[in-house]
């Protein structure tokens, strides 16, 4: 599972596509979430990689931290110490082979409170 934790940038959808084409399910995180939000749903979702930008970056730290589990946090833009979405796209690697079942397989796991409550995936 990767959280994509973005505001509305060419490199969301860029990001949830690609992540998508990769076999991974991506759940999409608000980016006003506080560190705590977040992190309950990266625990709940079990969310293993973070996409985000580089202002959102230390909120996405915390909340890798408290949920535990994340094994890398990628940055859209740039970011000392964390790989960018830009450059791993201007790779030449090959596509990659994933065998997907649409019947059984999550490509999505969106999280909302709708008008009241904490939000639920």
């Amino acid at each position: 599972m990767l959280a994509l934790h973005s505001p509305n940038t060419i490199a969301f959808p860029t990001a949830f596509y690609a992540a998508t084409r990769a076999g991974a399910s991506v759940t999409t995180a608000h980016p006003l979430a506080t560190a705590e939000e977040f992190g309950k749903q990266l625990e709940d979702s079990a969310a293993r990689w973070i996409v985000t930008v580089s202002p959102l970056l230390e909120t996405a730290r915390r909340a890798a931290g408290l949920a535990g589990g994340v094994e890398e946090i990628f940055v859209c833009d740039s970011a000392p110490g964390h790989r960018s979405l830009i450059d791993m796209l201007a790779s030449a690697a090959p596509e990659p082979v994933v065998d997907i079942d649409p019947a059984e397989d999550v490509a999505a796991l969106p999280y909302s409170s709708g008008t009241t409550g904490l939000p639920k995936g």
